[in-house]
């Protein structure tokens, strides 16, 4: 289980790192992305904007975690995560178009009322809500219901995905026998139940996805915009 894990996640993550690395291979076949496009994902485009304001939101978070000033090379660790995150994040609501699947503007309301740094003394505080998208998100309400509608949608994806995991009492305790002989079973069922259905529903995942990014039209025009910034 743990090998097809790593090796599910590694092949993800090698196609990810080829897309990226030769973005500007993949912008060649197609000249007429325009610089506030970022990404276009079989057709789906991602602004810049989008991009960007992740970029400094991330970029200051590891700042505040790190006594130096960041690398280059850690620069791009990031850069290339937010656009992994950004193309997987464009296929699954891909999957939720072609399922028809929809969120109400009262569910995004709801969800974003029940945010504690939205609250004041147990209450959706409007003021805090705004000055926090403001100085926090550097987005706009608009913007920051957008990716609260997004979110959800790929939550509910995910949701169908994992709902054919499952694991028996018989393989559970199989498994728990094999990968730890010395310890008591039924102590440790419950939380190895959860851990061994984390695996695979991220083995599902990674392989669900790894599939998704070999039929998809991917291209990153990341290093055209930077190349033409400077």
């Amino acid at each position: 289980m743990f090998y097809q894990l790593k090796r599910s996640a590694r092949e993800l993550l090698l196609l990810i790192a080829f897309i990226f690395i030769g973005g500007i291979f993949l912008w060649n076949y197609s000249t007429k992305v325009s610089l506030d496009t970022v990404l276009v994902v079989n057709g789906r485009k991602v602004p810049y904007e989008d991009y960007q304001r992740i970029l400094i939101r991330e970029l200051e978070r590891a700042r505040e975690n790190k006594e130096k000033e960041l690398t280059e090379k850690e620069k791009n660790i990031i850069k290339r995560n937010i656009l992994s995150s950004l193309v997987q994040e464009q296929l699954l609501l891909e999957e939720a178009d072609k399922l028809g699947i929809d969120v109400s503007d009262e569910i995004v309301a709801n969800t974003i009322a029940s945010f504690p740094q939205f609250q004041r003394d147990g209450k959706f505080d409007i003021r805090l809500y705004y000055d926090f998208l403001r100085y926090y998100y550097r987005t706009t309400p608009e913007e920051f219901e957008k990716e609260i509608k997004n979110s959800i949608k790929t939550r509910m994806i995910r949701r169908i995905l994992f709902q054919s995991v499952k694991v028996t009492d018989e393989e559970l305790k199989r498994e728990f026998e094999r990968r730890y002989p010395d310890k008591s079973f039924e102590g440790e069922k419950e939380k190895f139940k959860k851990e061994l259905l984390n695996e695979r529903m991220n083995m599902l995942y990674y392989e669900w996805m790894n599939e998704q990014f070999q039929r998809a039209k991917i291209i990153n025009n990341l290093p055209r915009i930077e190349k033409i910034s400077g």
